[in-house]
C-alpha cells in the first residue's frame, strides 16, 4: 500500500512553493552581503545567533528545493521557467535607472 501524502493544504498549491522557497533562501542570504557593507549597524535583534540561524535557515531551504525537485521535477522547472521569463522581461522592457556613474559623466 502506497503512502499518502498529508498536506494542509490543496494540490494546486505545489507550485509556488518552489520559487517562494527559493526567493525566501535568496533574501536570507541577503543578510550575510548587507553585513559586510561599511555601515552596518549593529542591532541586538539582529545579531542573536547570527551566523547560524541563517545558515540553518539556507541549509533547510536548499534540502527542501533539492527533495522537491527530485521528487517532483515538473512543477520546481514551471517554477524556474516562470522566474527566468520575469527576469527577461525586467530586462528587455522596464526601463533603466540612471547610476551615479553615468550621471557624473555627463
Amino acid at each position: 500500500m502506497p503512502l499518502r501524502e498529508v498536506t494542509l493544504f490543496p494540490q494546486d498549491s505545489r507550485r509556488p512553493r518552489f520559487g517562494v522557497q527559493g526567493k525566501d533562501a535568496l533574501a536570507v542570504a541577503g543578510l550575510f552581503r548587507l553585513r559586510l557593507r561599511p555601515d552596518w549597524k549593529r542591532l541586538p535583534a539582529v545579531d542573536w545567533l547570527y551566523p547560524l540561524v541563517p545558515g540553518v535557515f539556507i541549509a533547510t531551504s536548499l534540502w527542501m528545493l533539492g527533495y522537491t525537485l527530485r521528487l517532483r521535477p515538473k512543477e520546481p522547472l514551471w517554477g524556474i521557467a516562470t522566474m527566468a521569463a520575469g527576469g527577461i522581461f525586467y530586462r528587455l522592457v522596464l526601463p533603466r535607472r540612471p547610476t551615479a556613474t553615468s550621471e557624473s559623466a555627463q
